[in-house]
């Protein structure tokens, strides 16, 4: 059976959060199991029941990022952002939460690729395509810098590179001449 070890990696599209577990549960197995899901400039997690040795998949719904009396699409684009997981292993009545869990943080980029995608899509055939092939090679080492800071639990330095990929792709899709 050997040692309890909670394991997942996350993944994401517009529209899903995949959660793929490769916890070792031993003891724990039968417990049952949750995975606290913390959206980007949220203070308080969505709670859900985690699906043990599968992959659990959330969409806008399941995350409650809905608008209940809205006339809108049954999904809505999932924000990027640093996401943060806490998976507990054992959730029953009395039990320590925290004796068994593991957080991870997670930086969505779903939607700015697809604007890095268009830009690069729109500027193939542009007459000043160096200086735009430049400032999308400044986005990408935000983005690699954001998601290297996370790695080493360095959230705010995360945030900042991740801001400044924001910007300049803003600045990027808004430019006419790109001079």
């Amino acid at each position: 059976m050997g040692k309890i070890n909670l394991d997942f990696e996350v993944k994401s599209d517009l529209y899903y959060l995949k959660v793929f577990d490769f916890s070792n549960w031993a003891t724990i197995a039968k417990s049952p199991s949750i995975i606290e899901i913390l959206r980007p400039g949220y203070t308080n997690p969505v709670i859900k029941y985690f699906d043990k040795n599968k992959v659990n998949i959330f969409n806008s719904i399941m995350l409650d990022a809905n608008c209940i009396n809205c006339d809108t699409d049954p999904l809505l684009v999932l924000e990027d952002g640093i996401w943060v997981f806490t998976l507990r292993g054992s959730h029953s009545p009395g039990s320590d939460r925290s004796k068994f869990s593991k957080e991870h943080k997670f930086l969505n980029t779903s939607n700015i690729q697809m604007d890095i995608d268009r830009i690069y899509i729109d500027s193939l055939s542009h007459p000043n395509r160096g200086h735009i092939i430049d400032k999308l090679t400044e986005i990408e080492f935000f983005l690699k810098a954001a998601e290297s800071h996370l790695r080493y639990d360095m959230e705010k330095e995360a945030a900042m590179c991740f801001e400044q990929a924001l910007k300049q792709t803003a600045r990027l899709i808004e430019c006419k001449t790109c001079d």
